[in-house]
């Protein structure tokens, strides 16, 4: 039997499970495979009274989910996630907002070292409640201190670096830091901190233009505009590895016009020398090489090979090699020999600063195992500005697969605002991102499904579109091997300003964190649409620090989901803490015959007793489901501190609540803030609708809402999920935003 973790008192939860997983990009074309939430069905509000049965039904969940509930969705079932995005805020991708504290010792580090640009949210106040002050705030920094800086918006690649500011006058100077540039110098550097070096610079070009006139190979070509190579290995072979210690750059035409398009076989792997780069995007016309652009469309150049590894960067890359603007298709049935048990279009095999960007993975590659990109044997790789798919693998398929390797994965997004994404899995136009495989049919799926899976060294993911896809997992395996986005061990350093989106499965997670302590911060979560459970963020034995997030559990059309989780806590002891700050937790539900948990705390399983979570200024919700809780402690578990939240209960629940609890702690139910705040972990919790600009999509506090100054100083990020310096008024707001006035 699966395992299904267990909530005392007569809770059992088949909520998210333990275990490592990844996930698979779905397809180009934006299938359409998961439900939209409809904000206008949406309740909203809160309700603070206890029902008038405040205990949950005895029965487990476990029993509530049998009766076909276990069958992944059926074929042409809409089971498109929902996550719309935050009322639309002005800029683009040179939107920036105020500069952010980014190292711990204040030491800037290299844009090649990806976990370096963690950006922290510690408050320059330390102590209580700064509303009880009754006045105004103290000085948000020490006169004369400095401290290591960048924009939310700042890729970090590139020529872009962070930088630091100076203390004057109590409040910090202007940031020092390096932004992108308008446009390429030509200069071996990459300016516009794009991920391609000099693209649109047709000085020192190696031409390739399999349709041009005077295109050959051998003797009669040499690579120039008039007598460009016909294949991408001649180009290589001319290239060599370094020139005179000048990187080398191979520029790819689709043909006479931006509007052509060429497909590029080659036999086998593809294997890229030290110092080289190799761009798409060009065209040969009558003036010369004209460079095509970036614009919102495929690459027209596809490089097809017919090998179970496409590209491949292997140990000898020290210098790094850049790959760009290329479609990547691999048809492993075309190669020679026996079918390989895993198939992968990109391969890092240890190669140093490799750059991907531009780059697209088609989906059309099956295997036992696929895997998109694949970084392993100490490989390092920024991915940015690209579209990755994980293949039909039928065992496991994962887009982004990281072991023992480092990736910056950045900026796979079509809309990014002030460094966070604001692109809808749900989005048919949506191209950029980590894409999950939605099969035709169930049966179809993979047993393994994730977007991205890292369990190697510390790894960035910033602003990012990551869309789980099917999976079918079976009896006894953890769900979080069907997570969109799972961060094993050290694998994750930073997890900021992304939007994450859940499969499709008997149980779906967006985010599953085991045994990783990484920065969440800025991130749009969603479940995604389960069957029998459905969880946003899924932490186990972790210590991550969770700041400014929006996690929604789910609420899609057409499931029988038992189970709405937002935050699901698996502690395995003492030692692990999430400290979980300013977050609007909404597990949401389907106003039905089901359980709504917007935080579930449990210890691991064989864990006797544990403690885990400080919980402060956040939104959290109950739920729309007839058996709610906004909090709710499995027997042996318990908080470490819960301080200053909203526990509240949207209005519009069905008319059939059995139970509305906001606080399960031991043997007391807390229907009430005034009940919360007299266990001893607990204080300065309020319980009222947090009077959202429109919830589910627009989570910005209106001047009416009740959490405006209620939040305490102790651990307070420095901003909010805009960029909006903390705090604004008489005290920090609880949730995601502060409200500026």
């Amino acid at each position: 039997m699966k395992r299904i973790c267990q909530l005392a008192l007569g809770l059992t939860i088949a909520a998210c499970m333990t275990g490592c997983q990844d996930d698979n990009p779905a397809n180009l074309g934006g299938q359409d495979a998961r439900a939209r939430m409809d904000a206008t069905d949406a309740p909203k509000g809160g309700a603070d009274g206890p029902p008038s049965d405040p205990r949950l039904p005895s029965e487990s969940l476990a029993d509530q989910a049998d009766g076909g509930v276990d069958a992944a969705p059926t074929d042409g079932q809409d089971v498109r996630g929902g996550l719309d995005g935050e009322a639309a805020k002005d800029g683009g991708l040179d939107g920036f907002g105020p500069p952010l504290d980014v190292s711990a010792d204040g030491v800037d580090a290299p844009a090649a070292d990806v976990g370096a640009d963690i950006v922290r949210g510690d408050s320059p106040l330390e102590g209580g409640n700064a509303s009880e002050a009754g006045g105004d705030v103290a000085p948000v920094c020490v006169e004369g201190s400095t401290q290591s800086c960048a924009s939310p918006g700042n890729p970090l690649i590139g020529a872009c670096r962070a930088g630091t500011r100076v203390c004057s006058g109590g409040v910090w100077g202007p940031c020092s830091e390096v932004l992108p540039a308008a446009s390429e110098d030509c200069n071996g550097v990459d300016d516009n901190c794009n991920g391609m070096i000099d693209e649109g610079c047709a000085d020192g070009c190696i031409v390739v233009c399999a349709n041009c006139t005077g295109s050959a190979d051998g003797a009669a070509a040499n690579g120039s505009v008039d007598r460009p190579f016909a294949t991408i290995e001649a180009a290589l072979a001319a290239a060599g590895a370094i020139d005179g210690g000048t990187r080398r750059r191979i520029c790819v035409a689709g043909g006479a016009t931006c509007k052509e398009s060429t497909l590029y076989p080659t036999s086998g792997p593809l294997k890229m020398p030290d110092g080289l780069i190799i761009q798409g995007a060009y065209a040969v016309t009558e003036t010369g090489l004209v460079y095509c652009g970036v614009a919102a469309v495929r690459p027209r150049t596809t490089l097809w090979i017919a090998a179970s590894e496409g590209v491949v960067f292997d140990q000898t890359i020290v210098a790094g090699a850049e790959l760009s603007s290329l479609v990547i298709e691999v048809n492993p049935s075309a190669a020679s020999g026996p079918a390989a048990a895993t198939v992968v279009p990109i391969a890092v095999k240890g190669g140093k600063n490799v750059s991907l960007s531009r780059v697209f993975v088609s989906e059309g590659f099956a295997a036992t195992n696929t895997q998109g990109v694949a970084i392993t044997s100490g490989g390092q790789a920024t991915i940015t500005g690209s579209s990755i798919s994980t293949g039909q693998g039928r065992n496991s398929a994962v887009g982004v697969y990281v072991n023992g390797g480092t990736v910056n994965l950045r900026n796979n997004c079509d809309k990014i605002v002030g460094g966070n994404c604001e692109s809808n899995c749900g989005d048919g136009g949506s191209m950029l991102g980590i894409h999950g495989y939605v099969p035709a049919s169930a049966a179809d799926a993979p047993l393994e499904s994730s977007g991205v899976l890292i369990t190697g060294d510390a790894s960035s993911v910033v602003g990012n579109m990551i869309c789980g896809g099917s999976s079918n997992i079976a009896d006894g395996q953890s769900v979080a091997t069907v997570a969109a986005l799972r961060c094993a061990g050290a694998g994750c350093a930073t997890v900021s300003g992304n939007v994450i989106l859940g499969g499709s499965d008997r149980d779906a997670v967006a985010i599953a964190l085991v045994g990783a302590d990484p920065l969440l911060d800025r991130n749009r979560i969603e479940g995604g649409c389960g069957t029998r459970t459905t969880t946003g963020v899924w932490l186990e034995s972790s210590s991550a620090r969770l700041l400014n997030n929006r996690i929604l559990g789910g609420q899609c059309a057409g499931t029988e989901a038992q189970v709405f989780c937002g935050l699901h806590l698996v502690a395995s002891g003492t030692s692990a803490s999430p400290d979980v700050h300013s977050n609007d937790i909404e597990p949401a539900g389907l106003s039905t015959d089901c359980q709504s948990i917007g935080i579930l705390v449990e210890p691991a399983s064989g864990a006797d007793s544990a403690t885990a979570g400080v919980l402060r200024n956040n939104i959290i919700s109950a739920g729309v489901c007839n058996r709610r809780f906004a909090i709710s402690e499995a027997a042996g578990a318990t908080l470490k501190s819960l301080q200053n939240n909203d526990l509240y209960a949207p209005t519009g629940e069905p008319s059939t609540t059995t139970s509305l609890v906001l606080y399960r702690h031991g043997n007391t139910d807390a229907t009430t803030a005034a009940q919360v705040n007299l266990i001893a972990l607990a204080s300065g919790n309020i319980s009222a609708a947090p009077e959202y600009a429109s919830y589910p999509n627009d989570l910005h506090l209106t001047e009416q809402s009740p959490c405006i100054d209620q939040g305490t100083s102790a651990g307070a990020p420095a901003s909010d999920v805009d960029g909006n310096a903390r705090p604004v008024g008489a005290g920090y707001d609880i949730g995601a935003y502060e409200l500026t006035r």
